[in-house]
């Protein structure tokens, strides 16, 4: 284990925000996008029309018309969720009125196996030609029209009993003659007594959830190495951990400040690593110019750095010539 790497790595503080990014709370997947993956036809045809805007909210509707049989409806994918006797939940629709002039909105139970429908046939006025309420009392709560033609309305359900299978919403025309139809924009089903903010949605949670998140995006990886085990029971084992810029304890700076020395005669000498001269023999100890190596000597100056690199040149002094100017 000792030397293994170890990764920690954070996500951006932004997809942990639950102001930003509130929860979800629409039931309904691919909620303004009714041809999308789930969304299926119960007695009718569907065909998807060119995108709009209604509500500041992108639809993809789809026209939805009646094939003669005794139930028109597109069915909605919902998510998964229990309901209890007493539950209240709000259906939000968007419409457009189609050749019929009336819309049929279903919210539906199963109790005990038996099929239970409650249902509004509303006229394109707001009125309510039709109501059934076999899974719970229904309540209209807005009709309201927006440009375009397009109607947001507003239905409030009281389930009456638990579900014993999957719940359903649907909407179509209210006719049976082949070609009456209704467009649909998008719809939303969530539990309580009030319609809330639209939300747009998919198949998955984690997505509608935080809608621009990237898992690509995050705080630089934090990298560890295994140093050494410190200790081991048999429930934990404890490792120390250093880091890939450890310096075992050095601390800066790593020499000693001096002035008038260089200080790379005390690391590596002259003409080694850190100094760099390669050139011929040039001056003794005390700046004597000398052509004989074994007088060759570095005074550890600046001036000596000099005649060996050339006054105008960039010198690899090793000193710190300007901290003599220094008072304290």
């Amino acid at each position: 284990m000792v030397g293994a790497k170890v990764i920690r790595r954070q996500t951006l503080v932004k997809y942990l925000d639950a102001d930003n990014y509130p929860p979800i709370v629409n039931l309904v997947n691919f909620s303004n996008n009714p041809n999308g993956s789930g969304w299926v036809n119960n007695g009718a045809a569907a065909a998807q029309l060119p995108e709009e805007v209604a509500d500041g909210i992108t639809f993809t509707p789809t026209r939805i018309s009646s094939n003669g049989g005794t139930s028109n409806n597109r069915r909605a994918p919902l998510r998964s969720f229990s309901i209890a006797a007493g539950q209240p939940a709000v259906a939000t629709f968007y419409v457009r009125f189609g050749s019929s002039q009336r819309v049929r909105l279903v919210l539906s139970n199963t109790v005990g196996g038996a099929y239970r429908e409650s249902l509004f046939n509303l006229n394109s006025d707001g009125s309510i030609a039709a109501a059934t309420a076999a899974a719970g009392p229904l309540e209209l709560l807005g009709f309201e029209q927006r440009t375009g033609g397009v109607v947001k309305i507003t239905v409030r359900i009281v389930y009456n009993a638990a579900n014993s299978a999957a719940p359903t919403l649907q909407v179509g025309p209210t006719s049976a003659v082949v070609g009456q139809d209704v467009i649909l924009l998008g719809a939303q089903l969530e539990f309580g007594q009030n319609a809330t903010t639209f939300q747009v949605t998919t198949n998955d949670p984690v997505k509608d959830r935080h809608p621009t998140a990237d898992p690509n995006e995050h705080f630089l990886d934090e990298i560890w190495f295994i140093e050494r085990k410190v200790s081991e029971t048999k429930e934990v084992v404890e490792f120390e951990l250093t880091t890939a810029i450890d310096l075992n304890g050095e601390q800066l700076p790593g020499r000693q400040i001096i002035s008038g020395v260089c200080g790379w005669l005390i690391r590596g000498g002259y003409r080694g690593p850190f100094c760099g001269y390669t050139g011929p023999a040039v001056a003794d100890a005390n700046d004597v110019p000398t052509t004989d190596p074994a007088r060759d000597q570095c005074g550890g100056r600046v001036g000596s750095c000099k005649l060996r690199f050339g006054a105008d040149k960039p010198l690899p002094y090793g000193g710190f010539p300007a901290s003599g100017l220094l008072r304290t």
